[in-house]
């Protein structure tokens, strides 16, 4: 089994190459390398809470910690953004909390803290820039689609404008709960396989138990978020864009796709 480090040093690797595929325009490549990091981050989460249960015969120590970091407000799109990042961060078992969520922040972004187990905190972070960078490359592609699609049908420009950024929004949305769905499908499927005759449940269930009473102390008074107008096209193409997240499946059990040097 590779050890944490083994595991960090090989994501940061790969994040690097993806921001740079980011920056050339190369998504095809970008999203290659965040498949490869998203297989590598959940077959060790898994690993970790099995090999606990075995080492320690059921009296594993929980660890809750969090990351804070700032969400860009850039277009006064940032609680959109915000909403999707709560959709991958339940996703991974973890929580989110959004600081000062507003549409105008005046320019300045807005404060995100996750809080989950230590070792999945530590993987979040890593993941979270090429998430961001993934999705806002997916909804500009597809506002700039519906854009071209839309612009015969609306006679005042600004008209427009504020349609294509309703959509823009909408996929956001859409592209953080797609991405969580195949993430959930995924590790509901990993669990599975990987718990069978084993007590790695027990741990994980642990670490829903410990995560809740760490919420409660540190937010007591949480408020939900608003909830906000979007077009339900473009939601559900958003789901359909997240969806098409590689998260590794296409690797597993082929030699066939390799991972570019």
């Amino acid at each position: 089994m590779r050890t944490k480090e083994d595991i960090e040093r090989r994501v940061k690797a790969y994040l690097a190459k993806a921001e740079s595929a980011v920056k050339l325009g190369n998504m095809e490549e970008a999203k290659l390398f965040f498949g490869a990091v998203s297989e590598m981050v959940y077959t060790y989460d898994l690993d970790e809470a099995v090999l606990r249960t075995e080492n320690n015969a059921g009296k594993t120590e929980i660890t809750i910690s969090s990351h804070r970091f700032q969400v860009s407000n850039r277009g006064q799109h940032g609680p959109e953004r915000i909403e999707a990042l709560f959709s991958f961060v339940g996703a991974m078992n973890c929580e989110g909390v959004s600081i000062g969520c507003a549409r105008n922040t005046y320019g300045q972004p807005i404060d995100f803290e996750v809080l989950g187990p230590a070792e999945t905190v530590d993987r979040l972070k890593l993941l979270i820039p090429i998430l961001l960078l993934q999705m806002e490359d997916a909804a500009r592609q597809s506002a700039k689609k519906f854009r071209k699609e839309q612009e015969m049908y609306y006679l005042n420009p600004a008209n427009l404008s504020r349609a294509v950024t309703k959509w823009f929004r909408s996929v956001l949305v859409g592209y953080g709960r797609g991405v969580a769905a195949k993430i959930q499908e995924r590790m509901a499927k990993t669990y599975e396989e990987a718990t069978e005759g084993s007590t790695a449940a027990l741990v994980l269930y642990d670490r829903a138990t410990a995560l809740e009473a760490a919420l409660k102390e540190r937010w007591p008074k949480l408020r939900p978020s608003r909830t906000r107008k979007l077009y339900s096209d473009a939601l559900r193409e958003g789901q359909r864009l997240g969806k098409q997240a590689d998260l590794g499946d296409a690797r597993i059990g082929s030699e066939t796709r390799a991972i570019p040097r």
